[in-house]
């Protein structure tokens, strides 16, 4: 069965769903870090330029509250 990579198996055997959490963990934190990369990136644009940039936000915190 074809199967996409992120779909739930409720049939797998235990060796498989420890692997799988394992998989699904490393990619939550990749994720992760690059969210945290991203908004930093957009932190020091903000400071840069905050009339240009994002139009109005005041810091980061109140553009990520916004547009997220």
């Amino acid at each position: 069965m074809n199967c996409p990579v992120d779909s739930y198996r409720a049939d797998l055997p235990i060796a498989q769903l420890i692997a799988e959490l394992g998989r699904l963990f490393e990619k939550q934190r990749r994720t992760e870090q690059l969210i945290c990369r991203y908004l930093a990136d957009l932190a020091d644009r903000l400071e840069d330029e905050p009339a240009t940039v994002m139009g109005g936000y005041t810091d980061i915190y109140h553009a990520a509250w916004c547009c997220f």
